[in-house]
């Protein structure tokens, strides 16, 4: 998610307001607290700031009990950061540009799609792309970022010299070993068809985000479909994929 430096928060910058919910909405905050801190950062735009950040889905109220020690539970009000918010506190700043070339970033990275489902090399396959976000709506001239939510899935590990059919995991292993890689953690190693696929799809291209379809569903924002693999695809590109430990012979 990249968020346009330009924009303005109940008149504040937004740079400012996406810091003001990093450092402070880590964890669930006292609405007592948060007026305190808002009204450190913006002064008499406290409430304002607060109300819009409600509005906009980046923050939401809730309640929290205390039990002290002795004496009774009291409740009190307070403000969470959502999903959306968390993806805005740690969104990049960058400059809008114009739809034409929102499109030109879509059209490629469709066609990158179709490429590495076509490449047998590759452990995982993209199952689904899915554009949500300011492309979606048509009546937006400038854009700041092409928002895409991606499904994987995993490639049927090739045959072994001995007719056996390899393990996915080690599969990846293998990939992660042969990319020259020397340092990296266990995930890495053995999820690394996932993250070459995203980096692939990626390709570096400013203004593209890439997110995980189960993102875009925590969020529950709007989507369209960008691309999608057939069922009969899906069944080509599974058929040999078989958890950790379990071997089929070949014919």
């Amino acid at each position: 998610m990249n968020l346009d430096r330009k924009e303005l928060v109940a008149g504040h910058p937004i740079k400012k307001v996406r810091d003001f919910l990093k450092h402070h909405f880590e964890y669930e905050i006292d609405v007592s607290c948060a007026q305190r801190l808002s009204a450190e950062h913006f002064g008499s735009d406290s409430e304002a700031i607060l109300t819009e950040l409600i509005q906009r889905g980046w923050l939401d109220k809730g309640e929290r009990t205390w039990k002290p020690a002795a004496g009774r539970a009291t409740v009190h009000a307070t403000y969470n950061r959502t999903d959306l918010g968390q993806r805005v506190a740690i969104a990049k700043l960058t400059a809008r540009f114009p739809r034409a070339k929102g499109e030109a970033v879509l059209k490629a990275v469709i066609e990158r799609a179709h490429q590495i489902n076509a490449n047998p090399e590759l452990c995982s396959y993209v199952r689904q792309l899915r554009l949500f976000g300011s492309m979606l709506d048509t009546s937006i001239p400038m854009v700041s970022d092409v928002d895409v939510a991606v499904e994987l899935g995993r490639r049927k590990p090739p045959v072994g010299p001995n007719g056996v059919a390899r393990d996915w995991v080690e599969w990846n292993i293998e990939r992660f070993e042969a990319s020259g890689r020397s340092s990296g953690s266990f995930l890495d190693r053995i999820c690394y068809g996932d993250f070459e696929v995203m980096r692939l799809l990626k390709s570096r291209v400013s203004g593209l985000s890439l997110h995980t379809l189960e993102d875009l569903n925590s969020i529950g924002a709007a989507s369209s479909s960008l691309f999608a693999v057939t069922q009969l695809e899906i069944t080509r590109f599974e058929e040999l994929c078989l958890p950790s430990g379990l071997q089929v012979t070949g014919p």
